[in-house]
């Protein structure tokens, strides 16, 4: 168990605790003790006394009552381990009470017990102590963090129902929705600690800007900065590259963490996130630093260390002035090691305020590495003319699916279970579906036993299937892979990511690049994707890296200028073809130098190749007419004038 990690880093004994209220249940085993069992962790967890007869400890209720007489009990005993082999083994048995519950402690000794043992046994008796004393801490806490905002939820959803006022029941609603998502992080930092420990969370790389992410987090924070009168500030380099490749949600969620609590323990004064380059490899890789400053109250330095560990507060006192699961920042300590960093720096000084930051690895996003990652973006409506077929027995879920979906475009059919859906693709002509959303947990049958008989029973490979399950651990979604679904989606529904997959999943889909992004969404990410990921854009816009970086990373102003582009130069060459049929070279040279020099800025190459060829012939033969340069110049101005109004249709207006 988590909370006994201290008990395993800090002995080397082979020792164990059992829980004799439940059957003498093994709450934690040393890789030592297992050994001398010589039974799997996971299988001793499972057995319990008189239960199991492959309880290795069969009389260990007869020891148990000697304990109760006894300080402490020295036994003889054999144990049998699963290969069938025997061993005689002596073991010293401790009785601990904490918190009003009993609790054994068990240690492999030789029959003779040296005084340096001995002295290791009762630092380790005090260590286990401190790790019941941790899982106390830790559940109290879980259970305030979980069961607070479930009673909101509960309340406001009686006063929603109740309240005739519209205006009082959006109230109720927003303070319901506010609920969830508190209690929607403290569930996903408990999974995603789980999947950190046991080694199992994977990384996601796309490309992302790193400063529309930080904007993003500050409009996360700017409601509750606002009500403190704190000033938010952003500092992020003016060399820094436009756009990255690394694991964009996860950095978000370290950064957003420490934002979060530099805004939340700043009474007053100013907190600022700074972005900077750190080092720049020969082999393309970029590191850079992230740091997070504030005006606050400061960490004395003797909590520097704890204040990283798992289910610790600086503050463990129930009147604490501020909620957490004490996850937070071990949970971020964790993601940057993982990302390949290490760890978190803390700069503080108490009453003067505090700094964290952390160096991450990334790769520059540049058109050959984007064209490794499968970004999809998609239309107003992605969904368009497709047939989805919903698989949910919940009525709450198969209504928010059912919404997304037809927003999206699509026709919707819904199947109660799995049993349902299978019939219903048996029954119905082919093609009928293009895609099957797939829960898993169903009355009559499971989402598991349902893909597997459309893909063997009805000999249906190419409809795609899709898990859409609260089941969100890495070994949920292996599982839905080896039954023959194609990807794998995790409750709550993200629907840009549902929509994205859909269309991946979709090979008749996959060339879909036109975008009309949603509200809200960074119009500047939405372009380097649109750009990179679509040929016709690469081969007019090749260079929009240059071309951003001359206009100092300023996307918007790229933007505008692009539109101001196509509606007031798209007429320009043939301007300049009358200006010199009637021998106004003057004229003639002001509109090939405008037009080179914004072909120029707006990363326009070819156009600007072929511009530039035209300008120098009207220079050195003025009196010739340039028919090669102008045929050039027209088929580029084509070229790029298609290709620029199929991008401005992708990006807000």
């Amino acid at each position: 168990m988590a909370d006994f990690d201290l008990l395993q880093s800090t002995s080397t004994l082979p020792l164990f605790v059992c829980l004799p209220a439940d059957g003498f249940r093994f709450l934690f085993v040393s890789e030592a003790a297992r050994a001398a069992f010589g039974h799997s962790r996971e299988a001793l967890m499972r057995l319990r006394h008189r239960q199991d007869a492959h309880f290795p400890l069969p009389t260990i209720d007869e020891y148990w009552h000697r304990l109760l007489q006894n300080e402490a009990v020295r036994i003889e005993t054999r144990l049998g381990t699963e290969n069938g082999h025997s061993a005689s083994v002596t073991i010293r048995f401790e009785r601990l009470i904490h918190a009003d519950q009993a609790f054994l402690l068990g240690h492999f000794c030789e029959p003779v017990q040296p005084p340096a043992i001995e002295q290791q046994l009762a630092e380790a008796r005090l260590t286990a102590e401190r790790a019941l004393q941790v899982r106390d801490r830790f559940l109290t806490h879980m259970s305030h963090e979980l069961r607070t905002p479930l009673s909101g939820i509960i309340g406001l959803s009686h006063l929603a129902r109740d309240t005739e006022s519209l205006i009082l029941a959006r109230d109720y609603f927003r303070q319901i929705h506010h609920s969830g998502e508190r209690l929607l992080t403290t569930l996903s930092d408990i999974l995603d600690f789980c999947q950190i420990e046991t080694g199992t969370m994977m990384l996601h790389p796309v490309s992302f800007n790193p400063g529309a992410l930080i904007q993003e987090i500050i409009q996360v924070v700017k409601t509750e900065a606002l009500d403190k009168r704190l000033t938010l500030l952003i500092r992020v380099e003016p060399e820094l590259p436009a756009y990255l490749i690394g694991d964009a949600q996860r950095l978000r969620q370290v950064l957003l963490n420490l934002v979060g609590n530099a805004v939340k323990f700043t009474p007053q004064g100013e907190v600022s996130v700074e972005i900077e380059q750190e080092r720049h490899q020969p082999d393309g890789q970029i590191w850079i630093r992230f740091s997070v400053s504030d005006s606050g109250t400061g960490i004395h330095p003797d909590d520097h260390a704890r204040l990283f560990q798992a289910f610790e507060q600086l503050d463990p006192s129930d009147n604490r002035h501020h909620q957490g699961s004490g996850l937070g920042l071990a949970l971020a300590w964790h993601l940057v090691k993982l990302m390949g960093g290490d760890g978190i720096e803390l700069t503080s000084v108490p009453g003067q305020g505090s700094t964290f930051s952390l160096v991450l690895p990334f790769e520059l996003a540049t058109i050959s590495i984007l064209r490794q990652y499968d970004i999809q973006i998609v239309d107003a409506v992605p969904l368009s003319g497709l047939n989805i077929l919903i698989v949910e027995d919940n009525e709450i879920n198969h209504r928010i699916a059912r919404a997304m979906m037809e927003k999206a475009g699509a026709t919707v059919s819904l199947a109660q279970n799995g049993a349902v859906a299978v019939e219903m693709l048996k029954q119905a002509a082919p093609n009928t579906w293009d895609v099957v959303l797939m829960d898993i947990q169903m009355p009559v049958m499971d989402g598991y036993t349902a893909t597997r008989q459309i893909r063997q029973d009805l000999k249906l490979s190419d409809v795609p299937v899709i898990a859409v399950t609260a089941h969100a651990m890495s070994t949920d979604r292996q599982a839905c892979l080896e039954a023959g679904m194609n990807a794998h989606i995790s409750k709550p529904i993200n629907q840009k990511l549902l929509i994205s997959t859909i269309l991946h999943s979709l090979p008749h889909k996959s060339d879909i690049l036109l975008a009309a992004p949603q509200p809200g969404d960074d119009p500047a990410l939405q372009l380097a994707t649109l750009i990179n990921m679509n040929r016709t854009f690469q081969e007019s816009i090749p260079h929009l890296s240059a071309a951003l970086t001359s206009l100092g990373n300023d996307e918007q102003l790229y933007i505008k200028l692009t539109r101001l582009f196509v509606a007031q130069h798209a007429d320009d060459l043939r301007q300049l073809e009358r200006c010199l049929t009637e021998g106004n070279h003057a004229e003639a040279d002001m509109l090939s130098h405008t037009l080179k020099e914004l072909s120029h800025t707006l990363g326009l190459f070819p156009l600007h190749e072929a511009v530039t060829q035209l300008h120098f012939r009207i220079h050195s033969h003025p009196d010739e007419w340039p028919e090669a340069e102008l045929a050039q110049v027209h088929t580029e101005m084509q070229a790029t004038l298609r290709a620029l109004r199929q991008l401005l249709l992708g990006l807000p207006g």
